[in-house]
């Protein structure tokens, strides 16, 4: 077994947001930003400060073929 399977092993769901077309995701404190790679496509900001519940504050849409991240 590699070690991401080992790694992947001790996670923990925290909290849960069904965000459609999700790629690339950065947390910066209690904030989340989630570049979208397919639609809708943006980016969305995520209030992190309860875990728990995840919540978006705001979306940047774009068009289609342009990439937000």
């Amino acid at each position: 077994m590699g070690s991401g399977r080992r790694i992947a092993a001790t996670l923990n769901r925290v909290g849960y947001l069904h965000l459609p077309g999700g790629g690339q995701i950065v947390v910066d404190g209690r904030y989340g930003y989630v570049g979208h790679m397919a639609p809708p496509h943006g980016t969305t900001i995520l209030d992190l400060a309860e875990p728990a519940h995840p919540r978006v504050i705001a979306q940047v849409s774009v068009p289609g073929d342009i990439h937000s991240h």
